[in-house]
């Protein structure tokens, strides 16, 4: 079940793209073999939000959108049809286990704030392996060595459905030296990454453990949720 908090993260982004949306967007149209991908497969897509951004800067392609949340996806459709947009669809679908036959012929998957969210990275990218797409790109925490960190945050702020008095959430810091081996392995060697750097001001809310930045004495800023550092990267691999 999706909590007030993450629905309303989705519904934000329709009107204003996050700046981290934006500048994914950007940097993935800068690689060589986006003219000629034609379809993209966008997974952990939510109410679409992000697609939908895409889809106007790139209204030549055609997105798919999947989501294990119905009502979301019951959401991201109802955006498609009041606002008449015809190369995007929506399906729901379970990162786990994804159709080969439904999804031949995709050019490109892209997952946003997804893997670090979940217990590993491993089967999630051999289900993306599995549809044999000429690339993948995601936007994770990664750190630039051989360590990594698994971490649980228990947020007491929200009960969760359960009955618990708290709230868990995966924030998982994924080493790019081991996920860019992995991708060799599944022949995609030519791995590309790059650290994102907000541009602007997030106000921290102490009784929540959404996103803020501290700016350092370099004037460099850097995003924190509750009490963790979040060093995010943007990913990109080809065969």
């Amino acid at each position: 079940m999706q909590n007030k908090k993450e629905i309303l993260y989705h519904k934000m982004q329709f009107d204003s793209p996050y700046r981290s949306t934006i500048a994914f967007w950007d940097w993935i149209l800068s690689m060589p073999c986006m003219k000629g991908s034609d379809t993209i497969l966008d997974i952990g897509t939510g109410m679409g939000s992000n697609v939908f951004y895409f889809q106007r800067v790139s209204p030549e392609k055609k997105f798919i959108g999947i989501d294990q949340n119905v009502k979301l996806i019951e959401v991201a459709k109802k955006h498609l049809l009041d606002n008449f947009v015809t190369n995007i669809s929506f399906d729901v679908g379970d990162l786990y286990n994804l159709s080969k036959e439904k999804y031949v012929g995709i050019d490109g998957i892209v997952s946003l704030q997804l893997l670090s969210w979940l217990e590993n990275y491993e089967q999630p990218l051999q289900s993306m392996f599995d549809l044999s797409p000429r690339w993948i790109a995601a936007s994770s925490l990664f750190y630039e060595g051989c360590l990594e960190s698994y971490t649980t945050v228990r947020d007491y702020y929200r009960p969760d459905i359960f009955g618990n008095n708290f709230s868990l959430y995966h924030y998982n810091i994924y080493s790019l030296d081991k996920v860019k081996k992995l991708f060799f392995d599944h022949g995609y060697p030519n791995f590309y990454f790059v650290p994102f750097h907000i541009d602007i001001d997030l106000e921290r809310n102490t009784k929540d453990l959404g996103t803020y930045t501290i700016t350092t004495k370099h004037n460099e800023r850097l995003q924190f949720t509750g009490p963790l550092y979040l060093p995010w990267y943007f990913i990109f691999a080809s065969k």
